[in-house]
């Protein structure tokens, strides 16, 4: 039968190779061959042989050379080879199974003893071969399921990529005055997730802001967080109030949600020019309000529930005024659930108290300033949550104004107003300084060089604007015609030896034109970022 194992016998005498035909007939598939190079053809040959009986002593060519050959050649190094010999030596033994062989059979032979040892060596044959068949298998299934699984983390890492493509800048900061500046972090506890954060200009003073966590990881949320951002940028408009926002937000969500997904979500409305917070919250974290200098405060909010579970359901309205220089924290809770290697969790007092008395709660400062006392206290255990945050801090601006009287009395009690204002207003220090000196100096040469004749009619007025990031003074007068930018500088006007070039070298920008009979001039002061 094709099926039963394969046996080549190997010798130079008849005899023996038709005594061991003889005694192998019933139960192999047999081939012979008498000399060695005879031997490895046939060994060569497919299928190869499942056991070779090697005679030793052969002319030309003995038993252990090819025994030595068949260990070198491919597909024959894994042939059992037992040698049948008359020699019985130990030494001789030894020589052969250094040479590859596995067994040896001395003649005389016993029939019995011979069948033994054939089926012995066929039966370790299938099991090694059946051993090797299975781990190339096994091989085969494993680098398929590494190739599927490198697959799969590229499709996972593009739709993170597509994901994250759909969330605006991680840092932000509006060029208009009286602007906001955001600055964000989402760290996925998977490969995608379902956290995610927006903002958006509904006008030039009007910006609404959201933070989200959708339920569960993975895939499911992420798609869902596909659909809550789309609908938000979709119903951004139609709203006034993020109460009402959320409320249109929920009931779309509900409509065919089959798998029971839902989102909580915090959303805030800053009217830029005010500094005014309108907020809401469903089921979501509670905000935190940083004070340069001053303890950080976890607001107190009333909110409705995750958005997708009730139709009906209803979302309190908040507001709050944010001072120049404050700055307002949005969270998901795989920031306040991070937990270290004993499983304990960061929590919300450790995170207000890592953020309590910093002396500029400038957005990315304040993001830095958290991931980093976060990671502190995890030591580097993975995420079981997605990790987002985002600081927010409106540009609010403030504003003054002065009718200065034309005397030296006059201007030393502006002087001191504009110091006071300026310091409500949050001015920094190096500011403050470099404003107290141009506006001096201006006023000065005003007070002495713009009204030649009687100064009853003499008028004088600033105007100072500030926000978070510039300070504006507008100085108007009804003095003579006077444009400090083409005049020359005369060592009389100046005062301690600075003047103009003191404006030039501190001032970010600086004008003048005349309107009517009115001197206009304004200087620009932008806050210098460290």
């Amino acid at each position: 039968m094709e099926d039963r194992p394969r046996v080549l016998i190997v010798d130079d005498t008849p005899e023996n190779i038709f005594m061991l035909s003889a005694t192998l007939k019933h139960g192999y598939s047999l081939t012979t061959a008498t000399n060695g190079a005879e031997a490895l053809k046939m060994a060569a040959q497919t299928p190869h042989p499942d056991l070779i009986l090697l005679d030793v002593c052969m002319p030309d060519m003995d038993g252990y050379k090819v025994c030595e050959i068949l260990k070198q050649t491919p597909g024959c190094s894994n042939i059992p080879i037992v040698f049948v010999t008359g020699l019985s030596s130990a030494e001789e033994e030894r020589v052969g199974l250094a040479a590859g062989a596995v067994d040896y059979i001395t003649k005389p032979f016993h029939p019995e003893l011979v069948k033994a040892r054939v089926n012995n060596h066929i039966e370790l044959k299938r099991h090694r071969d059946n051993l090797e068949q299975e781990v190339q298998r096994r091989s085969r299934e494993l680098v398929q399921a590494t190739l599927a699984r490198t697959m799969l983390e590229n499709d996972l890492r593009l739709a993170l990529k597509l994901q994250l493509s759909l969330l605006p800048p991680a840092r932000y900061r509006s060029p208009q005055q009286g602007g906001c500046e955001v600055a964000t972090v989402l760290r996925p506890a998977r490969a995608i997730g379902g956290d995610f954060y927006d903002y958006l200009h509904l006008s030039p003073q009007k910006v609404l802001f959201t933070l989200g966590d959708v339920s569960d990881k993975g895939v499911a949320s992420a798609l869902f967080m596909v659909r809550v951002v789309t609908l938000l940028h979709w119903l951004a408009h139609t709203a006034s109030h993020p109460s009402e926002l959320l409320a249109s937000l929920n009931k779309a969500l509900c409509h065919d949600n089959d798998a029971g997904m839902f989102v909580t979500l915090g959303c805030g409305l800053a009217d830029l020019e005010k500094g005014e917070i309108l907020y809401a919250s469903g089921g979501h974290e509670e905000p935190i309000l940083l004070t340069p200098g001053q303890p950080a405060q976890q607001l107190k909010v009333d909110g409705g529930p995750a958005l997708g579970l009730y139709e009906e359901a209803s979302f309190p309205a908040h507001s709050w005024v944010l001072k120049r220089g404050q700055c307002l924290v949005l969270l998901s809770d795989g920031v306040t659930e991070a937990n270290d290697a004993a499983a304990r969790e960061f929590g919300s007092e450790r995170l207000v108290e890592s953020l309590g008395f910093m002396q500029e709660c400038t957005p990315t400062r304040v993001v830095e300033t958290c991931l980093k006392a976060v990671e502190g206290f995890t030591g580097g255990v993975e995420l079981s949550d997605d990790l987002t945050l985002m600081a927010f801090q409106p540009g609010s601006s403030q504003r003054f104004r002065w009718d200065i009287e034309c005397s030296m009395e006059g201007l030393a009690k502006f002087t001191q107003d504009l110091h006071s204002s300026l310091l409500s207003a949050g001015c920094s220090q190096d500011c403050l300084h470099d404003l107290d000196l141009v506006s001096e100096e201006l006023l000065v040469n005003t007070i002495r060089y713009g009204f030649p004749g009687p100064q009853e009619e003499a008028f004088m007025e600033v105007s100072l604007w500030a926000d978070a990031y510039h300070v504006h003074l507008v100085l108007r007068d009804n003095g003579v015609p006077f444009n400090p930018l083409e005049a020359e500088e005369r060592e009389e006007d100046k005062v301690g030896g600075w003047g103009i070039p003191l404006i030039r070298s501190l001032m970010d920008e600086f004008d003048y034109q005349r309107i009517g009979d009115i001197n206009e001039i304004t200087i620009l002061r932008r806050e210098r970022e460290n």
